[in-house]
């Protein structure tokens, strides 16, 4: 069974899947924070490194087997199966013929010259995709199997990778083995892929990010200012802060019950380059209590402190707006401005309201902000080969209008 030219061996061991197997995907950026907060964000990477990390579970031949690998094999370059992505024969591939017939689309991004791997025990066949069918079911390669593949035949996107640097093994017995592993994916020159998932919604430049956080795990909010504080230890104590408003933090998990969904998420990744592109998202809280209007605004909420204190924030830029239909509807602050008299605040907003209904029937309505990534990286952690979990981490950034 030939290896294309470049690769060692074929890495066969598959997670138990006793935990999460761990893709991580990675840009990289320069930020220049400047006094007042705003900042200058620049890409160092065009394409982004990809990770797959899991653990194994072996036993008898198979564990003496991992061992000879490492020993012989472990800084050298690998193909290995991409394993939460497997997709199956819905028809026999022959010898001699040059398609692959897969029972459901493989991932978004696959294209010509991607590497492909059938796998059946210790029997593999490496191939080399020419073209790619658009409902993503028929893969055509660039030479003939040397191999018959039944019906149902397990096939996987092929990675050349090299193992970390260490692996640590526990022996659960002198028969069994246990290992965490993490591989690294080999950057090739092909261009960056292009993914068919495309934005859910924008508004101007900037693409609104709708999709939300799964409440089974709290969201959490930080905020934090960058002070700088003066101490004379035997005198007074004072502080300032350039600043204008502290930096917002959210973190929540999402769960992504498809792999449609994680290719969607990936796709926004590629998008936002990491931390580099600025996105504009819902708080996804109850921060916008309507009331019926007292004054001559559409949007009123009880109270002065919504515009004592953020009559000036340039973080908040819009409402979202969930209608009693289902529909979600924008709309562009123009002022918040508070009103002692009646004891309310109103929102003016660019675009007038255009129900029959007053916003405060509506099911949901909240702030959205401007926002980045906080890290470079992302990572999915498949639960099973079609549901997956994310954490996603943003702050608010103050640069963009």
């Amino acid at each position: 069974m030939p290896l294309p030219t470049g690769v060692a061996a074929v890495f066969p061991y598959s997670p138990n899947w006793a935990g999460p197997v761990k893709q991580g995907v990675e840009y990289k950026t320069n930020i220049l924070t400047s006094r007042d907060g705003t900042e200058q964000r620049i890409a160092l990477r065009s394409k982004p490194r990809e990770t797959l990390g899991y653990q194994i579970l072996l036993e008898g031949q198979d564990a003496a087997e991992f061992e000879y690998r490492m020993w012989g094999l472990q800084p050298h370059v690998l193909m290995m199966p991409c394993w939460p992505r497997q997709r199956r024969l819905s028809v026999a591939a022959v010898l001699g013929t040059n398609q692959l017939v897969l029972d459901n689309p493989t991932q978004d991004g696959i294209r010509a010259g991607d590497e492909w791997i059938l796998l059946a025990g210790d029997t593999y066949e490496v191939v080399t995709l020419d073209s790619v069918s658009a409902d993503r079911k028929t893969l055509t390669l660039s030479d003939n199997l040397t191999l018959d593949w039944p019906k149902w035949s397990k096939t996987f996107p092929a990675w050349r990778v090299q193992c970390a640097a260490e692996v640590r093994s526990s022996k659960l017995t002198s028969g069994v083995v246990k290992a965490p592993l993490l591989f690294k994916r080999l950057v090739d020159a092909n261009p960056i892929a292009t993914r068919e998932a495309t934005a859910d919604q924008m508004l101007g430049s900037l693409e609104v990010l709708t999709r939300r956080f799964n409440w089974n795990r709290p969201l959490e909010i930080s905020h934090s200012w960058v002070a700088q504080f003066i101490d004379a230890e035997i005198g007074p104590f004072g502080y300032d802060t350039e600043r204008d408003l502290p930096v917002r933090i959210f973190k929540g998990e999402l769960l992504l019950d498809s792999r449609t969904e994680v290719d969607w998420w990936l796709a926004f990744f590629d998008r936002v380059h990491g931390r580099q592109t600025p996105f504009l998202m819902p708080t996804w809280q109850d921060d916008l209590l309507l009331q019926t209007p007292l004054g001559g605004s559409t949007f009123e909420v009880a109270g002065t402190h919504l515009g004592t204190y953020q009559a000036k924030n340039p973080i908040h830029t819009h409402l979202m707006v969930r209608k009693k239909d289902g529909s979600l509807a924008f709309f562009t602050i123009d002022n918040i401005i508070a009103d002692s008299g009646l004891g309310i605040t109103s929102i003016t907003t660019t675009e007038a309201w255009d129900e029959t209904y007053g916003p405060e029937e509506c099911p949901f309505v909240c702030f959205m902000s401007t926002v980045r990534l906080v890290n470079d990286s992302l990572e999915i952690r498949w639960i099973t080969d079609e549901v997956a979990k994310l954490i996603l981490v943003v702050q608010t950034v103050e640069d963009v209008v």
